[in-house]
């Protein structure tokens, strides 16, 4: 387990759980804070999600989108194809140390980069322009 980020990092994952609050409760989503994707014996744990259901589940097959806000040294990157697996549709991943945030959209084989989200019709600049550098 790595240790919780800086407070740019805290900000950061406080700020978009609001921030994709209103589109995801538009289209009957719910935005979690941290929650478990998987199962009890392989599991990941973004920093925030969109899902499909309001649920007091321990762990959650699947999300709409997962956030990972990046930390020096973390393995984000590598969480892609447990996501994929998992049939998570998308990946928002927030970038402190650039401040920017990129989108990415679950293709047959792996996810492929993209400057919105189809399932909460946000673009990247939008959601940028909204989150505490």
């Amino acid at each position: 387990m790595s240790p919780v980020g800086n407070g740019k990092n805290a900000r950061l994952q406080a700020d978009i759980t609001h921030t994709l609050r209103a589109p995801a409760r538009e289209r009957g989503l719910t935005v979690v804070a941290e929650i478990n994707v998987g199962a009890s014996f392989d599991f990941r744990v973004p920093d925030a999600a969109v899902v499909s259901e309001r649920s007091d589940a321990v762990f959650f097959e699947t999300a709409v989108v997962v956030v990972e806000v990046l930390s020096r040294n973390d393995d984000t990157f590598r969480k892609f194809g447990f996501y994929h697996r998992h049939h998570v549709t998308e990946i928002l991943v927030i970038d402190p140390m650039t401040d920017s945030v990129q989108w990415y959209q679950r293709g047959p084989e792996s996810y492929q980069p993209e400057n919105h989200s189809n399932a909460l019709e946000l673009d990247a600049a939008e959601v940028a322009a909204q989150l505490s550098w």
